[in-house]
């Protein structure tokens, strides 16, 4: 690799910074190398503040300073951060997406709702995040509306996890996945006594489904599992297991939003009914 510290900023015509980095003195001015500059340091957090302050109106180091405050978990800073961003770069659907993550770290998922529905994201590769991130935020509200003993608010979430507005620059596709949705309006049904739909969501989680492989184990594997033995038949993987191999498996993708939403409908459907047993 070059001497980054040797390179200054590049421009393109378009006024876009180009992929050089300059290190020198106060900081990175691109989003790959400024991630991996930041990373090898030691005293990050004061490298980063000089390098905003070296450049405070790039949006792209700013991007780059938020995309590193999330690999390190830092999910409080990078919502002031974003902050920040979204009032220097109002209409910027990326850094809309990045808060809306933040949020739902932080529990804000009410929040997180509303910036994903005024927010229009164009087609491409980051379409399927936000697809992803608008079905959690109303996922985590059925959760919470489960925990309040509120089925009808609990349902209308969840009816609206399963809808694909084109505003977020996804078509809904022939086949969603919809196994952490389906496992939630089991649990939901059964808060309200309808056993009957329970189990009907029940089997919608294990349909088209093969069970724990030789495969690292996925997040809706576990929904699988709880559901399978929920409805008395064997899995050939206690939940228990399934979460001490996934774990080992892939510690840092266990540790990411989605595994744990899934981790907390499986306690809610262990203390509710129908997922009862590890």
């Amino acid at each position: 690799m070059a001497d980054l510290a040797s390179h200054t900023p590049n421009r393109t015509s378009r006024g876009v910074e180009a992929t050089n980095c300059d290190v020198a003195a106060t900081g990175p001015s691109c989003v790959p190398g400024a991630r991996f500059w930041l990373r090898s340091l030691p005293h990050s957090s004061i490298r980063i503040r000089r390098a905003v302050e070296f450049d405070p109106e790039s949006r792209i180091l700013m991007v780059g300073m938020i995309r590193y405050l999330h690999d390190e978990g830092r999910w409080t800073e990078a919502l002031q951060a974003t902050a920040r961003a979204r009032e220097m770069f109002p209409g910027d659907f990326n850094l809309d997406l990045l808060h809306a993550r933040e949020l739902l770290h932080l529990g804000g998922y009410r929040e997180a709702i509303a910036i994903l529905a005024a927010t229009r994201v164009l087609p491409s590769e980051n379409a399927r995040e936000s697809h992803l991130l608008y079905e959690l935020a109303h996922v985590d509200a059925a959760m919470d509306a489960i925990d309040a003993g509120d089925y009808e608010a609990a349902r209308g979430h969840l009816e609206a996890a399963r809808l694909w507005p084109e505003s977020l620059g996804q078509g809904r596709p022939y086949h969603p996945v919809e196994r952490l949705v389906n496992c939630l309006f089991g649990v939901a049904a059964q808060v309200a006594g309808d056993e009957a739909t329970a189990r009907k969501a029940l089997e919608a989680v294990v349909a088209n489904a093969d069970g724990p492989t030789d495969r690292p184990l996925e997040s809706g594997d576990l929904l699988v599992i709880a559901a399978l033995r929920a409805l008395n038949r064997d899995p050939g993987l206690s939940i228990d297991d399934a979460l001490a191999r996934a774990s080992s498996e892939n510690p840092e993708s266990f540790m990411s939003l989605e595994w744990r939403f899934v981790q907390r409908a499986l306690s809610l459907g262990e203390r509710n009914g129908p997922l009862r047993g590890r």
